[in-house]
């Protein structure tokens, strides 16, 4: 017995304590494309990389290959042979020259978009140098000189004037800057304008060799020649648009490198050989310069021993790739300023290619003996901690982005680094009942004596991504002091045994596999455990125990609660008994959602209208609504926009989630979701959106258990809003599916073909009776409320029917006014009054204006989010309405409180200009949704005929013809006087018939 408790401490122990997990950052682990493409091993000095729309185009020795971006698929253009010698992405077309290896012969091929069509490009002459496009015009340089291509006809045209073959092309404002070197390898600079009718050679820039242009910078074009004449003559020269040239004086030596960073230009230049000095004693310095955009400014970086050979800008750092005094390669890292120089310690081999990943510099090395064979070295955000991730098959060049993937090029290789791809190792038992004991115990539990490591390639979801195509060679070595030792020291995978003792063991091992990529050690505690049999039957008595707690508990113990939606507690170590519990017992299920219910009752957007709510008519006392709803199961709730139906769902809401539930329908949860911002999404995604906010129902695997085995009652608000009919067919078939087993209740102001089959209830106006209720329940100063009261006539009922225009006029009898306007639009009108004149006193006259527009342009867009226009304005004027309650916030967004706030506000600015804004329409649809704005409009015109000619447009604009029917028999209900001298010309024209 005693050891059976010492068990049973040790688990809870364990269980308490939280496993230590080794992984090494996502997105370290690099493959070579070889390895993933069997068949793609292309073993060429000569390849170039380059990435274009989601795609990687490759060039080689041997042809032209595409592939996708994570290197799985591959594709041969086979239309094109030769060796690839430059590739360019213009406008979508892919522009690609080739050339038979050795040769100065060439063509050149255009790839469209879609791969669909190659075409060769006739006239071109020469090897093809370098690739440039200007607009229309795509600039194409050769052995043989330059040519022009239109890049909608592929005509191509040589340049005659330019003499000599082309290394470069940059474009500068429209103008063309081309590099040209002659047979004795002397070189010019040429400025061509866009249409190629002006032709110029720019004239001094001395020295000799070919003109290298480094870098375009605003309005100037940086370039030197590869060598100088004499000691004094500046390696560096500032080329103008127009011709004029400038030495950026005090750089000497030839100029290896140029980078923009920030308000700065960063320049390399290299100091050539001495005549009559032997080589190998000949001055190597290589020197950094920070030079002004305009070249006229020069200063030396100090610091950086040793000769500095290129430079690469990450971000607002500029790392420069130094040759040590020794000879060896070094990193340095300059600030933008050029003030702060430190050296990356640690770091071996020459650098060729730096690149931000994530956060980490990646540094691409060559080792210094040799280019066969290179190395990535990672540094870290913190540019602390530096290693050694990957050891390259070649002398690594070239770091390319494309998505999520990062390609690296080496001159024997391609690697591709994955993202969210981690190695992973672990301990795994050598005989079977350990290892099945093992599977079935928490992670850091084990079972004692020698174990094997088992590493593999893992994805975010937990999956092998390269399964079946890459062979895991993992190798081990224990972790002794923290530092990665040398790589022939490392164990094969069935030569490492790792032996667990008795209690606690701390477990450290590095794993490295075929390609270097390196699982770094972190402490990994395990607990040795005896005796397996005996283990096992406390484990699942404690199970069991445990289990049974924690449904007790959930209610009101969030850590129980946690640990029933806990994935590992239900698919292990409650033997797969909690889904069983809860599909068999719906009390079960019942008892869990408690927290939810007591969550819902605690807020104050559906517990206020247990209070404020006036029932219409007895059919919707809850008794009453909740037999019928047992008795359909489904129901359509309609009304008129602002009836009251949102605010009867809430109640209803609050209703039954109380103590004191309704008998009809009987032991169900309740779960209100508006259809405002509804766009398609999945609505069982939002009815466990609403079980997670509010009852913590966080197991993605149990959440739809509480809809799909029922006892819901779920409230789908504003089917209306709903315009799409895709959106409403995927609503309908959601209530197919789910309201057998749940209760479900729509509401609109319309009906649809689409809900047509479900049972209506129709939610009416007011009553007298209820107007004079609402007004008592409502009004703080009970005296005004029995004077307003007595002062009503038949027309105030049956304006103040609506229960949201019925509130507005309590807001404004509570706000001090006493009596109620005798229109809707004058109600509207003082219920915005406040926020007007605050505007207007300080000086914001043009805000109501604004506002009045935005509403119409939100009617007409069908925009429901207020703030989403691009306008700093509208966040303002949002914050001012928040807070005078006229929008709500909803998710990420700000709403109207109602949309009868958004059609009187958009009537405004409609009704004056109506006629101008039909024109400007320009085919968007009149619908149900501009219903409110018109009666508000026509309300706002006195003349009939204006209001009749209002009435035909939209009659025949519109796209649904029973809105026109709504609106005319409104006018005829509370207008008559605007619309009884035309009112049989509108039946005919209409249709009596489908009119009545």
């Amino acid at each position: 017995m005693k050891r059976t408790i010492s068990h049973l401490s040790l688990l809870l122990l364990a269980l308490l304590l939280p496993t230590v997990c080794s992984t090494n950052a996502f997105g370290q682990v690099a493959i070579p494309l070889s390895e993933i493409n069997k068949e793609f091993n292309i073993d060429d000095d000569n390849r170039s990389l380059k990435i274009f729309n989601d795609r990687v185009f490759i060039g080689t020795g041997g042809g032209l290959f595409i592939l996708n971006k994570d290197g799985t698929q591959y594709e041969i253009e086979r239309n094109i042979a030769g060796e690839i010698s430059d590739i360019k992405d213009v406008d979508g077309q892919i522009f690609i020259g080739a050339s038979e290896r050795g040769e100065k012969t060439g063509t050149l091929w255009i790839i469209d978009k879609n791969k669909d069509n190659v075409e060769r490009v006739e006239a071109i002459d020469g090897y093809v140098s370098a690739i440039e496009a200007l607009e229309e015009q795509v600039f194409v340089g050769t052995t043989k000189g330059l040519f022009t291509i239109n890049k909608d006809t592929h005509h191509a045209k040589q340049v005659n004037d330019i003499t000599g073959e082309v290394s470069q092309i940059r474009i500068m404002d429209k103008q063309v800057f081309v590099s040209t070197s002659s047979g004795n390898g002397q070189g010019t600079l040429w400025i061509i304008s866009k249409d190629v009718k002006n032709v110029k050679e720019v004239k001094g820039i001395r020295g000799t060799g070919e003109i290298k242009i480094s870098e375009v910078v605003g309005e100037l074009v940086f370039a030197g020649k590869s060598a100088y004449e004499g000691r004094g003559w500046p390696a560096l020269y500032t080329v103008s648009k127009d011709g004029n040239v400038e030495p950026v004086k005090d750089i000497k030596g030839i100029v290896n490198r140029i980078e923009i960073v920030g308000e700065n230009i960063f320049v390399v230049s290299v100091s050539p050989p001495v005549p009559g000095v032997v080589s190998g004693s000949q001055p190597r310095a290589g020197e950094l310069w920070i030079v002004s955009k305009d070249g006229k400014n020069v200063e030396k970086v100090k610091d950086i021993q040793g000769r500095a050979r290129t430079i690469k800008v990450v971000g607002e750092l500029v790392f420069v790739d130094g040759e040590g005094i020794m000879g060896g390669g070094e990193l340095w890292i300059v600030s933008k300023d050029g003030k702060n120089v430190e050296k990356v310690k640690d770091i071996q081999g020459r650098v060729s290619t730096v690149e931000e990943v994530k956060g980490q510099i990646l540094v691409g090395t060559s080792r210094n003996e040799s280019i066969s064979g290179g190395e990535l070295w990672i540094i870290g955000k913190d540019r602390k901690q530096i290693y050694s991730s990957l050891n390259f098959r070649g002398a690594n060049s070239q770091i390319e982005k494309i998505g999520e993937y990062v390609w690296i090029r080496t001159n024997k290789e391609l690697y591709i680094i994955y993202p969210d791809v981690e190695i992973k190792a672990e301990l795994v038992a050598s005989s079977w009942l350990p290892f099945f004991l093992d599977t079935i115990l928490p992670p850091n539990l084990i079972s004692l004596g020698e174990h094997e490591i088992r590493a593999y390639y893992v994805d975010e979801n937990g999956k092998d991504p390269f399964k079946g195509t890459v062979t895991g060679k993992f190798r081990f070595i224990e972790d002794e002091n923290g530092t990665k030792p040398a790589e022939t020291s490392f164990s094969q995978q069935g030569g490492f045994r790792y032996r667990i003792a008795l209690g606690k063991n701390e477990v450290n091992y590095w794993t490295i596999d075929f390609w270097g990529n390196t699982l770094t050690p972190k402490p990994k505690v395990y607990y040795g455990i005896p005796s397996q049999y005996s283990l096992a039957a406390t484990l699942l008595i404690f199970s069991v125990v445990f289990v049974l707690g924690c449904f007790f508990l959930a209610p009101k113990v969030g850590f129980a609660h946690s640990a029933i939606m806990n994935p590992w507690l239900r698919k292990y170590f409650s033997l797969g008994s909690v889904p069983l519990l809860l599909s068999v017992f719906p009390a079960l299920r019942r008892h869990i959602l408690r927290r939810y219910s007591d969550a819902v009752n605690r807020d104050k957007e559906f517990t206020e209208w247990k209070k404020r709510l006036v029932y219409p008519d007895d059919e919707f006392l809850p008794e009453v609504f909740g037999e019928k709803l047992e008795d359909k199961r489904r129901l359509l709730l309609m009304g008129q926009s602002g009836i009251g139906k949102t605010s009867f769902f809430k109640f209803l809401t609050a209703y039954y989630v109380s103590k004191y539930k309704p008998k009809y329908p009987e032991k169900v949860f309740p779960v209100y979701i508006s259809l405002t911002n509804y766009g398609g999404n999945s609505l069982e995604e939002l009815v466990y959106t609403q079980l997670f906010s509010y009852g913590k129902i966080t197991d993605k695997e149990l959440a739809p258990m509480f809809l799909e085995q029922g006892g819901l009652l779920i409230f789908l608000d504003g089917v209306n809003e709903v315009q799409n009919v895709s959106d409403r067919q995927k609503l309908s078939e959601f209530v197919e599916k789910f309201w057998t087993s749940n209760y479900i209740c729509l509401s609109s102001q319309q009906s649809y073909p689409e809900i047509e089959n479900i049972p209506k209830v129709e939610l009416k106006a007011f009553i007298p009776e209820k107007v004079r209720e609402f007004i008592r329940r409502r009004v703080n100063d009970k005296e005004t409320a029995e004077r307003v009261i007595k002062t009503l006539r038949d027309e105030d009922y049956q304006l103040y029917g609506v229960p949201l225009d019925l509130e507005f006029a309590v807001e404004i009898l509570n706000g001090g006014e006493k009596s109620l306007p005798k229109s809707r639009t004058e109600l509207y009108k003082i219920t915005l009054s406040s926020i007007f004149a605050k505007w207007k006193e300080s000086g914001n006259v043009d805000e109501e204006d604004y506002l009045c527009e935005h509403a119409y342009t939100m009617l007409v867009q069908r925009d429901l989010a207020f703030d989403s226009a691009d306008n700093p304005k509208f966040k303002e004027i949002a914050e001012d309405l928040f807070k005078q309650k006229f929008l709500v916030k909803r998710e990420r967004s700000y709403n109207f409180r109602h949309d009868l706030i958004r059609a009187y506000l958009a009537s405004e600015f409609f009704y004056p200009r109506w006629k101008n804004l039909f024109k400007e329409l320009n085919g968007k649809p009149i619908d149900s949704n501009w219903l409110e704005m018109l009666k508000f409009s026509c309300e706002q015109i006195s003349d009939p005929a204006e209001v009749e000619r209002l009435v035909y447009e939209v009659l025949e604009k519109s796209v649904r013809k029973d809105l026109v029917k709504s609106l005319f028999k409104w006018l005829k209900d509370n207008h008559p006087g605007k619309c009884s001298s035309w009112e049989k010309d509108f039946y005919a024209k209409y249709g009596e018939s489908d009119f009545k």
